[in-house]
């Protein structure tokens, strides 16, 4: 058989001090989460960074090693706090240059009302290439495996298409087994199956909501070892009394 294809992964930084402090909701985070679960991709780490361009380069740093893309979100106005692309070529050792293409687009944008802290928009990581905003002159941008947004959802809405082709979705299948029983009830069998599956992500959830307790989620590459996991689950809890409610498979949940 075929080995599955192996999944590619996506670290978030989400950059504010205005998220940090509650002061604006983080929506962008979901956005990115349910759009690669539609795609197929993992998302294994989220961070909200401060306005800081020590711990947004260090993110950086760190996360490239490890993960196929980086997003960023936030940190590219015009004003002083905007310092994520300081950060981005830190992270680098590259140097800040006047972007043609960036520059271009701010001019069209603003025309005669084009300051100096604007134009400062268009300073980019050395080859670094334009992900283009359709709404405002705030141009994002990507350098390596770097992808760097606004913070604002709906400008990230219009310009994620852009970039949709650069992510290889991979095809993940789920099992739901809702219980009524808490869960020290099987954490034994749930640490059984997690031995005897090592290749399937195996969870469980408490829910005071839905008519159940908790629900055991098992999920995989391959559709037939999600199967066999949960239907074994279902037979070792039922073995011991424990009242199984439902069981629900879906892909790419």
């Amino acid at each position: 058989m075929e080995k599955p294809a192996v999944p590619q992964s996506v670290a978030l930084g989400i950059i504010g001090d205005e998220v940090l402090k509650g002061e604006v909701e983080d929506k962008n985070t979901s956005f990115f989460i349910k759009r690669f679960r539609e795609i197929g991709v993992d998302v294994l780490c989220v961070m909200i960074l401060p306005d800081r361009i020590d711990m947004i380069s260090d993110f950086v740093r760190t996360m490239r090693e490890r993960v196929d893309f980086v997003i960023l979100t936030g940190g590219i106005g015009p004003t002083p706090d905007d310092i994520t692309r300081d950060a981005v070529a830190k992270a680098l050792g590259r140097e800040l240059i006047l972007h043609p293409g960036a520059e271009k687009k701010l001019r069209e944008f603003y025309g005669d009302r084009l300051t100096d802290s604007r134009l400062n928009m268009a300073m980019l990581p050395d080859g670094a290439s334009l992900i283009e905003n359709p709404v405002s002159g705030a141009p994002g941008f990507m350098v390596e495996n770097i992808l760097v947004f606004p913070g604002i959802p709906s400008l990230i809405e219009e310009m994620f298409p852009q970039v949709r082709p650069l992510f290889r979705g991979t095809s993940f299948h789920k099992g739901i087994v809702y219980m009524e029983s808490g869960e020290s009830s099987y954490s034994d069998i749930m640490e059984r199956l997690m031995k005897e599956f090592p290749s399937l992500s195996i969870g469980s959830y408490p829910s005071l909501e839905g008519g159940y307790r908790v629900r055991l989620v098992v999920r995989g590459q391959d559709g037939e070892e999600v199967r066999r996991c949960v239907e074994k689950f279902v037979t070792l809890c039922r073995e011991r009394g424990l009242t199984v409610k439902e069981t629900v498979y879906e892909e790419n949940g």
